[in-house]
């Protein structure tokens, strides 16, 4: 049942992945990423993400990906993949 408000989203595959978040002071941040669709994933981590925060995923073996943080609470968040890049 769709409810006021609410968003459709894309699938999400359930997934076990460690990677680092580039933070934008120049930190590393190890996160694990639990779910992933095109349009984003969602990780774990120690630090503390905050929404709005722009940032580079990186996994091993794939390119550095810029993300943004869409929602955060206590040690997980939401990331969305940017189209274009920093600006």
């Amino acid at each position: 049942m769709r409810l006021p408000g609410w968003t459709p989203r894309n699938d999400r595959d359930e997934v076990s992945i460690c990677g680092t978040a580039v933070l934008g002071d120049g930190r590393s941040v190890g996160v694990h990423l639990t779910d992933l669709s095109m349009e984003g994933c969602r990780v774990v981590s120690s630090e503390t993400l905050l929404i709005g925060q722009r940032l580079d995923l990186r996994v091993e073996g794939f390119d550095p990906v810029p993300v943004s943080v869409r929602w955060a609470l206590n040690d997980t968040a939401g990331l969305r993949f940017e189209d274009g890049g920093r600006s």
